[in-house]
């Protein structure tokens, strides 16, 4: 395949390239080039929203918003874009919006209050600076980014523009993780020092590589010119590395690094980005990862992995993102004095065998609420019986849908609150992931400063180390 080296990024960010390759002329940019104007939403008027990226995620997002549309009647979807010919005319007859190949044009209109964006991962950034500076209110899909400096200057955007910035991490707002706050801030589990949690799986057919009928399976009818593979790359704007046009690439981008991470772009990041609503959003001090490519070959995408983040809080977190076993250790917090174990029906919290004593009543003055059971605690070489609190999740029967996020974006456009997963903790979130990449393909530890806001090019000494 051919291949030609990515531009600067800084250049990129400078450069109106950009309106070449997609036709708009010099105009359109100037008109552009500055925040616009908001439409100002009436009491009961309803939120006009677009999407732009069609495929697999968009269009779980376009069916949720046509039944909200029709059950609720606070938002209508008036206008979809994608550069893939068959999946923009889909898009287009089972919504009846206005189609648009270029989302240039979709941004330029007036009536638009918000945009939804799953479009591939090296988009993710542009689409969304894009949009903040034509406007909208934007809901970007995880990951924010894939790149810390994309990550900064969104957060940067965010905070100029004014604008509503929601990332798509649905569990952010999951009750377990919210419990689990309570308990971590109640200071019952003493000292936090460690963090574990993981998204793994397994498949036959390798991962990502999605068959008929999956909506992103492969289809014959994409070619360079029905896809317009040279704007999809991006590689013009630094989005990715030019390449001749490869179906393989288009539809299952995720198994490439040209266009993202793998499974610390596509999961772990929704992970992090959960467990962090119970610790706390802070930047890292240090990240290192580990694992291969050791069954799945057809990629240059590892397919085990795990990261360890070390927080300046003194708690480090370990994240599995492995694709080949989906075997997971549970999600936990550990503390000097008790546990926490978070699963999808709630948390419990266990005490640690030296701090049983007195447990409840520990508890009990933290002001936590819930039911005292026999737990089986996991210890080295099997279990071990304990008294327990269990906090079980109150239900909500939309978490596992777009309609749970849609709910969060849709009022914040209207009232201006601060989104569930915003730009800043998507920053956050965005620096752990892709240090944790960069460790990877680099083999070595990447380390941060969070007062700069910047990787370190030296190795800082420990600061955490009693001196005797």
């Amino acid at each position: 395949m051919g291949h030609q080296t990515k531009p600067n990024r800084r250049e990129f960010v400078r450069t109106a390239g950009v309106t070449a390759a997609l036709g708009m002329g010099a105009g359109f940019l100037a008109g552009h080039s500055r925040p616009a104007a908001a439409r100002v939403l009436g009491a009961n008027e309803r939120v006009n929203l677009g999407v732009i990226g069609c495929g697999w995620r968009g269009g779980q997002h376009m069916k949720e918003l046509l039944r909200r549309q029709k059950e609720k009647g606070d938002c209508q979807l008036v206008a979809v874009s994608d550069l893939y010919v068959r999946r923009l005319k889909e898009a287009a007859e089972m919504t009846a919006a206005k189609d648009y190949r270029d989302y240039h044009e979709l941004l330029a209109r007036d009536d638009i209050d918000g945009v939804i964006t799953p479009t591939p991962w090296h988009w993710h950034a542009k689409v969304s600076l894009d949009a903040m500076e034509a406007g909208k209110d934007v809901y970007v899909e995880t990951p924010m980014t894939i790149n810390i400096d994309d990550a900064r200057k969104v957060y940067e955007t965010q905070q100029r523009t004014k604008r509503i910035l929601e990332v798509g991490n649905q569990m952010a707002g999951w009750d377990e993780y919210l419990r689990a706050r309570e308990v971590v801030r109640s200071g019952v589990l003493g000292k936090v020092l460690v963090m574990m949690a993981g998204w793994c799986r397994n498949s036959s057919e390798g991962q990502w590589n999605y068959v008929t009928p999956h909506p992103d399976a492969i289809t014959e009818d994409a070619t360079a010119e029905t896809t317009r593979w040279p704007v999809w790359q991006g590689w013009e704007w630094g989005l990715a590395p030019q390449r001749d046009f490869d179906r393989e690439r288009f539809f299952r981008f995720r198994k490439y690094r040209d266009y993202g991470g793998g499974s610390a772009s596509d999961l772990l990041c929704h992970t992090l980005g959960a467990m962090l609503v119970a610790t706390g959003h802070e930047f890292p001090l240090k990240v290192s990862s580990a694992g291969g490519q050791y069954v799945e070959f057809d990629r240059d995408i590892y397919d085990t992995y795990i990261t360890t983040i070390e927080y300046p809080s003194q708690y480090t977190a370990i994240l599995d993102g492995t694709m080949v076993s989906e075997y997971s250790w549970p999600e936990v917090i550990r503390g000097h004095e008790a546990v926490l174990l978070i699963d999808r029906g709630g948390v419990t919290v266990a005490p640690e065998p030296p701090f049983q004593s007195g447990f409840q009543d520990k508890c009990a003055k933290a002001g936590l609420k819930g039911e005292w059971i026999e737990a089986d605690i996991p210890r080295w070489g099997g279990t071990r019986k304990v008294k327990a609190l269990r906090i079980a999740e109150r239900k909500d029967p939309d978490r596992f849908t777009e309609n749970f996020l849609h709910d969060d974006f849709i009022k914040c456009i209207r009232t201006r609150e601060k989104a569930l997963e915003g730009a800043w903790e998507g920053y956050m979130i965005t620096v752990a992931v892709e240090m944790g990449v960069t460790s990877y393909y680099e083999n070595r530890a990447v380390h941060f400063d969070p007062e700069k806001r910047e990787v370190l090019k030296t190795i800082p000494p420990r600061t955490n180390q009693k001196k005797f």
